[in-house]
């Protein structure tokens, strides 16, 4: 079944707006991801207008929901306090004149920093974005459409996305290694680390999905 975007697409323009204004004030401490280290007590103390229905960074859909899932979940790229999109996860932005995307502007090849981790320690692998985005795509996976339309470029998204006899392992994101992450599309779009930046291409755990379902994101499930 084909599946529509545009009732999303201007309420999701407007809290766009809204979280990268906010994304600008929240970046001020650096784009660097920390020392590594974690701290004793892994707690999360925000201030916001009301309580998020979700935490799932797939499914967020309002400024409160978006705002929280940004502060649990870091992707390849974010945004510095001048919204320019600069490195988090991945080691360096891909260009031409590094390798990190082909000449004809079809495949980008990422490298992640070798100490990215998550809460748990465990460290962050391109594996944790292909599942990711396997699920973002997956109509059976509950994401709802929301913002698989942004990501439509990638090679065989589209169709997996729409159940046209797509598979998981056909679309175009794929693990080199675990510290390598490649990137397939069927037309060029440069503004792809942009939309990488945002919310819901961040990595996920394949492993505390599985094993919590819905109940993943629940104090003491929850690995960000």
């Amino acid at each position: 079944m084909q599946r529509t975007f545009s009732r999303w697409i201007r309420p999701l323009i407007g809290t766009l707006i809204a979280v990268l204004a906010i994304a600008a004030v929240a970046c001020g401490g650096g784009s660097d991801g920390g020392s590594g280290q974690l701290a004793p007590n892994q707690e999360l103390r925000l201030r916001i207008a009301a309580g998020p229905a979700t935490f799932d960074p797939q499914l967020a859909i309002d400024a409160h929901e978006i705002s929280v899932a940004k502060q649990l979940f870091r992707g390849l790229f974010t945004y510095d306090e001048d919204l320019n999109v600069v490195p988090a996860v991945a080691a360096e932005l891909p260009a031409k004149e590094n390798g990190g995307i082909s000449a004809d502007g079809l495949t980008y090849t990422i490298a992640l920093r070798p100490d990215a981790t998550w809460s748990d320690g465990r460290p962050v692998t391109a594996g944790d974005f292909v599942y990711a985005f396997q699920r973002l795509f997956d109509p059976a996976a509950g994401a709802q459409g929301y913002y698989y339309q942004f990501y439509t470029a990638i090679e065989g998204a589209e169709a997996f996305a729409n159940d046209v006899g797509g598979a998981a392992n056909a679309i175009g994101v794929t693990a080199i290694d675990d510290a390598t992450l490649q990137i397939t599309l069927t037309h060029e779009q440069p503004t792809l680390p942009t939309l990488l930046a945002l919310w819901p291409a961040s990595p996920l755990r394949q492993d505390v999905i599985e094993q919590y379902g819905d109940a993943w994101t629940e104090p003491g499930h929850l690995v960000g």
